[in-house]
């Protein structure tokens, strides 16, 4: 059996924690019909040592996400990212960098 563990987001941060809860328990329940082991923890209950095939998360903190880093795996919508896609003008520059075709743009002020 594929074993997971699902990790909630930290309730210090701004926003909706709910909605994130719900998300993840909903993932959760879908990995479970599936035939998957499903733990779901609080990211303080994670020390990174816990045996997994995957790791799902909420979790916002660079904490977690190295220790996920650091056993290998791929981080998606990581706090970097996050910080990324508030700043539009360093993101569209990064796009830019890193080949993608966009359309001609111009800043209006």
């Amino acid at each position: 059996m594929i074993k997971a563990i699902g990790l909630y987001r930290e309730t210090k941060l701004q926003g909706n924690q709910n909605k994130d809860s719900k998300i993840l328990d909903l993932t959760a329940n879908e990995l479970r019909i599936k035939g998957f082991d499903v733990l779901t923890k609080k990211p303080e209950d994670f020390s990174g040592k816990e045996i997994a095939d995957i790791v799902f998360t909420m979790a916002r903190t660079r904490k977690i996400n190295n220790l996920l880093k650091e056993r290998g795996g791929f981080v998606i919508n990581s706090p970097e990212a996050i910080l990324l896609s508030i700043n539009r003008e360093l993101a569209y520059k990064k796009v830019i960098e890193s080949g993608v075709n966009v359309l001609e743009t111009r800043k209006i002020e």
